[in-house]
C-alpha cells in the first residue's frame, strides 16, 4: 500500500477508520520518537515490521507498546480498517482474529468455527475485499513460529510488537532504546503540573532511572499526587535502591524500575491503603483488560480487606481512580476495564510470599466465578471472551475448589459453542491432567470434563477417541455415581452420537431406545434432557429408514420442547422443528414439509440471527428459497402448453427460466412483489435443484419460487431433489 503525501509525522490524524477494532486509548502524555515513527512509517509501506527493545533486552516499560498505540492514532486516517490483537497468549491470537470476519462481510466465528473463520479473514485481507487500507497490530508478540500462520499477507500493513529480538531475522525491526534525555525531560515536564520541576530537576532524575519511560511515569505521577520535591524522591529513591542492592535478590528488572515502583506503592499505601490491596489481586490476572464489572460482587469467601472494599462501591471508586492517578494502572472508562502493565505485575507477584500467592489466587478464580454467566448462549459470549483472557494466566486449572472448576468446564463449553475446537480441546486436556494428578476417580468435574473433552473431539471428526472416552465415562459414572446421575446420562446420550458419527445406525437405535426408558424409568423432572433423547431416537429411526416412527418421535420431541420453551435453549427448539420438517419430507409430504420449513428459517433467522449455523442448518434442509436449495418452477413431462424452460439432467425436471411462463392465462401479467400472483397460479410441490445450478439459469423466476404450476397444465408434479 503507497503512503499519501499527507501522512508525514505530526500530520492530522484524519478521520476514523470503519473499522476500529479495540485499540487502547491514545496516551495524551506521548513524546518524542518522532524518528523511530519515521522510520516506522517507512518500513511498514514494504513489508512486516517488528517493534522490538534494543539497549534493553528482556525488560519491559521501553514503550514498544505505547509506539504502537501512538501509531494507530497518528495515521488512522489512511486505513479503512485497524485491528489490535493481543498476543501474550499465543491460544488467543485467532480468536480476535477471527472476531473480524463480521466486519469484512464474512459469517460470525459462530458460524464458521475459528480456524475457518480466520482463514476467511486472512484470505480477505491478502484479496483487499472489502477494505484494501488496513493495519493489524499484534501485540506483545513472542515466538516468530507463535505467529507466522496468523499473518495476513496483501497491500495492507502489519505491526508487531516484541520483546524478543528473534523477529530481526523474519521481520523489517525497529528497535525502540529507552528515551533521550531531551525526551525524559520533555515527558516530565509534560507529566508533572507546571513549574513543578525545573530542567534541571528532570535530569538529575531522568539520569536516576535511566530514562526508562515506565519509571518516568511513576515518579511524574507520584510527585503529581503527592507533591513531593525532587530532592526528597531522590533521596528515597536512593534508600530504595540501596535496599535492594543490599538484599541482593536477583532481578530481570532495572533496580531504578523497581525502586521507583517501591516509591509509589508506599505513597498509594498510605494514602488509600485499600488500593493496593486491589492492585495485588490485579497482579494475579492476566495482562490483558480486565471488566470493571468482575468486581461488583462479593464472591463467598473472598479474603478480607479485599471483600470489605468491593462491597462499598463508593471506597472501591475512589480506590479505582487512585490506581490510575498514580500510574499504577490503566483505567479505561470506555470499555469499563482496569489494565495493569505487566512489569508492575510481575513486580508486584515478586513482593508477595509464596503462600500468600496461593491465597490471592484462589481471590481471583472466586472473582472469576462471579463474574461468568450461569450459562453458555450468544448474549453471554462477549463475557466469556472477555474472561478468557485471564483463564491461563489466573492458572484456574490449578484449583481443586468444584466451583472454580466448574467455571473452566463452562469456559470449555463456551469455546465449543463459538467452534474454537483447538483451544477447546489443549484447555481441557490441560485442566484433565491437572484434576487427575490429585483427585480421585470418579469426581464429577472431572467426569463432566471428559464428557466435554469427547464432545469437542467429535466436532473435530474423532469419532474414535470421541467413542472411547464416552464409554470409559459411561461406565465409570454408573459405577461410581449410579445410573440416574446427570453426568452418566450425558454420557450415555454423548455415546448414542458417537454410534450414530462411527455408522453404526442399529445399535445406536437401540442404544437411544435404552437410554429413553432409563429416562421415563428415573422420572426426572428435567423434561429438556427427556426431550432430547426422544430427538435422538426420532434420527435414529429416520438412519434406519423407518420415516413414519421418525415423524411420531420427532413431532412428540419438538411439542415437548414448545411446551417447555422457557427452559429450552432456542437452538434447540430450532433443531427439533427442523428435524421435523426433514421427516415430514422423508415420509413424502412434500407441500407440508415446505410449509415448516419456511416457518422453521424464519424462527431461526427472528430468534438466533441469519448466521447462526443451526438456522442455516435449517435453510438447507428445507427446500425453502431462502436456504441451500432453490425452489423453482417445474412443469410435468405432459403439459400441453409449450413452456419455456431448461433441463435439469440430473433429475429429469424442467425448470422454468421465462416470466410469465407461455403457459400461463393470456390476459394475466407476472406478479409484483408486493402483490399475490394471478388466480391461475396456485401452491404445489416444487422441483429443487442444487444453487450452484441456478446460478447458471437465475431470472426473476427464482425470487417468485413460492407460486408454482400454473393450472392450465394437466398432470401430477413430482418434487424431484438433487
Amino acid at each position: 500500500m503507497s503512503l499519501p503525501l499527507s501522512a508525514r509525522i505530526g500530520g492530522a490524524a484524519g478521520p476514523m477508520p470503519e473499522v476500529w477494532g479495540r485499540i487502547p486509548q491514545r496516551n495524551k502524555n506521548f513524546t518524542g520518537r518522532e524518528e523511530l515513527l519515521d522510520r516506522l512509517r517507512r518500513g511498514i509501506a514494504s513489508e512486516v515490521t517488528a517493534v522490538v527493545p534494543h539497549a534493553l533486552q528482556g525488560y519491559g516499560g521501553v514503550g514498544k507498546t505505547q509506539m504502537a498505540i501512538e501509531y494507530a492514532h497518528r495515521f488512522k486516517g489512511d486505513y479503512d480498517l485497524v485491528w489490535w490483537i493481543p498476543s501474550d497468549q499465543p491460544s488467543l491470537v485467532k480468536p480476535t482474529l477471527a472476531a473480524l470476519a463480521p466486519h469484512l462481510g464474512l459469517p460470525p466465528v459462530s458460524t464458521m468455527g475459528v480456524d475457518e473463520a480466520v482463514g476467511a479473514v486472512l484470505d480477505c485481507l491478502r484479496r483487499g475485499e472489502p477494505y484494501a487500507r488496513w493495519l493489524l497490530i499484534f501485540d506483545n508478540a513472542d515466538q516468530p513460529e507463535e505467529l507466522r500462520d496468523n499473518l495476513p499477507q496483501g497491500d495492507g500493513h502489519v505491526l508487531i510488537t516484541s520483546r524478543n529480538n528473534r523477529w530481526e531475522a523474519v521481520a523489517a525491526t525497529v528497535a525502540v532504546n529507552v528515551f533521550s534525555r531531551d525526551e525524559s525531560i520533555e515527558f516530565l515536564k509534560k507529566r508533572v503540573p507546571r513549574d513543578a520541576i525545573t530542567p534541571e530537576d528532570a535530569d538529575e532524575l531522568a539520569n536516576k532511572l535511566g530514562d526508562l519511560p515506565l519509571a518516568l511515569e511513576q515518579a511524574g505521577a507520584l510527585q503529581t499526587e503527592t507533591g513531593i520535591t525532587v530532592a526528597e524522591y531522590l533521596r528515597l529513591l536512593d534508600d530504595r535502591t540501596s535496599q535492594l542492592l543490599a538484599e541482593g535478590k536477583p532481578t530481570e528488572y532495572p533496580v531504578s524500575m523497581t525502586a521507583a515502583w517501591k516509591l509509589s506503592v508506599d505513597s498509594l499505601s498510605e494514602k488509600v491503603p485499600e488500593a493496593v490491596d486491589l492492585l495485588r489481586c490485579c497482579a494475579f490476572f492476566g495482562p490483558e483488560p480486565i471488566p470493571r464489572d468482575v468486581f461488583v460482587r462479593v464472591p463467598q469467601g473472598l479474603q478480607q480487606p479485599l471483600a470489605g472494599l468491593l462491597s462499598d462501591p463508593i471506597r472501591l471508586s475512589r480506590a479505582i481512580g487512585e490506581l490510575g492517578r498514580f500510574a499504577l494502572a490503566k483505567i479505561d472508562p470506555q470499555t469499563r476495564t482496569v489494565q495493569v502493565h505487566r512489569l508492575i505485575q510481575a513486580l508486584l507477584r515478586d513482593e508477595v510470599p509464596l503462600s500468600a500467592q496461593e491465597r490471592m489466587r484462589d481471590d481471583v478464580h472466586r472473582l472469576l466465578v462471579e463474574a461468568a454467566p450461569p450459562d453458555v448462549g450468544p448474549e453471554t459470549w462477549q463475557r466469556f471472551s472477555d474472561l478468557l483472557n485471564h483463564v491461563e494466566p489466573a492458572e484456574v486449572g490449578a484449583s481443586n475448589d468444584p466451583k472454580v472448576r466448574r467455571f473452566a468446564i463452562t469456559v470449555v463449553k463456551y469455546l465449543h459453542a463459538v467452534g474454537d475446537y483447538s483451544l477447546a480441546r489443549r484447555l481441557v486436556e490441560n485442566f484433565l491432567d491437572q484434576w487427575t494428578a490429585d483427585t480421585a476417580e470418579g469426581d464429577p468435574e472431572i467426569l463432566r470434563g471428559r464428557f466435554y473433552y469427547a464432545n469437542v473431539l467429535r466436532s473435530l471428526g474423532e469419532f474414535g477417541a470421541a467413542y472411547d472416552i464416552d464409554k470409559v465415562g459411561l461406565e465409570q459414572a454408573e459405577r461410581i455415581l449410579g445410573p440416574e446421575y446427570e453426568v452418566a446420562l450425558r454420557f450415555r446420550n454423548g455415546l448414542g452420537a458417537d454410534l450414530r458419527a462411527r455408522g453404526n445406525f442399529r445399535q445406536a437405535l437401540e442404544h437411544d431406545q435404552q437410554s429413553l426408558d432409563l429416562h421415563k424409568e428415573i422420572s426426572r423432572d428435567d423434561v429438556f434432557s427427556t426431550y432430547q433423547v426422544v430427538n435422538n431416537l426420532a434420527l435414529g429411526h429416520g438412519l434406519n429408514s423407518d420415516y413414519v416412527r421418525a415423524r411420531e418421535l420427532q413431532q412428540e420431541a419438538y411439542v415437548g420442547f414448545v411446551t417447555a420453551s422457557s427452559t429450552v435453549p432456542v437452538p434447540s427448539v430450532l433443531n427439533a422443528w427442523n428435524s421435523l420438517a426433514r421427516a415430514v419430507r422423508l415420509c413424502g409430504d412434500y407441500a407440508e414439509a415446505c410449509d415448516i420449513g419456511e416457518e422453521v428459517y424464519a424462527y431461526g433467522v427472528n430468534e438466533l440471527t441469519a448466521e447462526h449455523p443451526f438456522t442455516l442448518r435449517a435453510g438447507t434442509d428445507s427446500p425453502s428459497p431462502t436456504g441451500g436449495s432453490v425452489k423453482i418452477w417445474a412443469k410435468p413431462s405432459n403439459c400441453p402448453r409449450k413452456c419455456t424452460g431448461v433441463s435439469c439432467g440430473s433429475t429429469g425436471s424442467t425448470i422454468r427460466t421465462r416470466w410469465p411462463p407461455r403457459c400461463a392465462s393470456p390476459t394475466s401479467s407476472a406478479p409484483s412483489a408486493r402483490k399475490r400472483p394471478p388466480s391461475n397460479w396456485r401452491r404445489t410441490p416444487y422441483a429443487v435443484i442444487p444453487r450452484h445450478m441456478v446460478r447458471s439459469i437465475r431470472t426473476t423466476t427464482v425470487a417468485w419460487a413460492t407460486w408454482r404450476f400454473c393450472t392450465v397444465c394437466t398432470g401430477t408434479p413430482q418434487e424431484r431433489e438433487n
